[in-house]
């Protein structure tokens, strides 16, 4: 009796004659039964009386859902429905964040270089990629370590790479 109790008062979302052990993100149906609201599935059968049972949200973008969302773009899924996202590095053609399905895919690549001149600081040239872009430093330049989007002078005095004849002095020069 306890246990009937405390299901039926686990703030169920029914009112009237509905079954008001009819869990969460489901609907009444004839009074008697429950059944799981679309984007959710039961354990059991479509149409279910058990007041154990509980509605469990379908990743529609895991096999065996038929979700698409085309090239270049990632399903997400929500409690109860799914959208979907261009990949990092791609945008939708309108500006929107997100799209239902294959048919309203946009997504194209996005020119970071473009967006932003200064993503290659000193001395790099930006060069926009698919999804993505890289850096590129000038002659004379290599990337610093702790920073792939900075470049710094090579001393070529110090490095090995001396262009000097030995009976002159090498003065490095940005």
């Amino acid at each position: 009796l306890c246990v009937l109790l405390t299901l039926q008062g686990a703030g169920t979302q029914n009112s009237g004659g509905c079954a008001r052990w009819c869990p969460a993100s489901s609907t009444c149906v004839n009074a008697t039964a429950c059944r799981c609201n679309p984007g959710f599935i039961s354990s059991s059968e479509e149409i279910f009386m058990s007041p154990t049972e509980t509605c469990d949200d379908i990743d529609e973008c895991v096999p065996p859902s038929n979700v698409s969302c085309g090239k270049f773009a990632d399903c997400r899924n929500t409690d109860g429905s799914y959208y979907c996202t261009c990949s990092p590095g791609y945008g939708l053609v309108s500006g929107a964040t997100s799209f239902r399905n294959e048919s309203e895919n946009t997504c194209e690549d996005v020119d970071e270089c473009q967006q932003n001149p200064r993503l290659c600081r000193s001395h790099g040239t930006c060069v926009n990629t698919p999804g993505s872009y890289t850096c590129l430093c000038q002659p004379g330049f290599v990337f610093r370590p702790e920073d792939p989007r900075l470049c710094a002078d090579v001393n070529e005095c110090t490095s090995g790479h001396n262009p000097c004849h030995n009976s002159t002095h090498c003065l490095n020069n940005m």
